[in-house]
């Protein structure tokens, strides 16, 4: 009994220090400062998802159209907003997730819909002044 708890906990300690080791590796270089990054015709998006952060990247002429949307987190005192791209032939991205951050250039623990809102126009203009026309955001963002 005593060796299978051992056993557990070693188990537990070892898997929470794989897991911090993968988000540190994941953070460095400093890809969790940008979002977006567009260069030579090509858009590159970076995401965290575990184990540590990862980057898509995909060209601009085969973009269709980019979608945002808006969720709230833990409370409707905070939202993420939501971003997925389609491509020319009907191919969906996975969800791409982003907060306040993305705008403030910062670390926020809480984005208000102004905030999300915000952050949306400035990626949406981003895309448009890099050739994507079609840009579809939730009316709940206009506002």
């Amino acid at each position: 009994m005593m060796t299978s708890m051992i056993v557990l906990i070693l188990f537990g300690v070892v898997a929470c220090g794989a897991a911090l080791w993968s988000m540190y590796c994941g953070l460095r270089g400093g890809a969790t400062k940008k979002f977006l990054h567009f260069e030579n015709g090509r858009l590159t998006v970076y995401y965290y998802s575990f184990p540590g952060m990862h980057e898509k990247t995909y060209a601009l002429d085969q973009i269709r159209e980019v979608r945002f949307t808006h969720h709230w987190v833990r409370s409707p005192v905070s939202h993420t907003g939501k971003m997925q791209i389609v491509l020319h032939d009907g191919t969906e991205s996975r969800s791409f997730f982003y907060d306040g951050s993305v705008h403030m250039k910062k670390m926020v623990l809480a984005t208000s819909l102004a905030l999300m809102s915000l952050t949306t126009k400035e990626l949406a203009e981003e895309f448009r002044r890099h050739g994507v026309r079609r840009i579809i955001i939730d009316p709940h963002l206009l506002e």
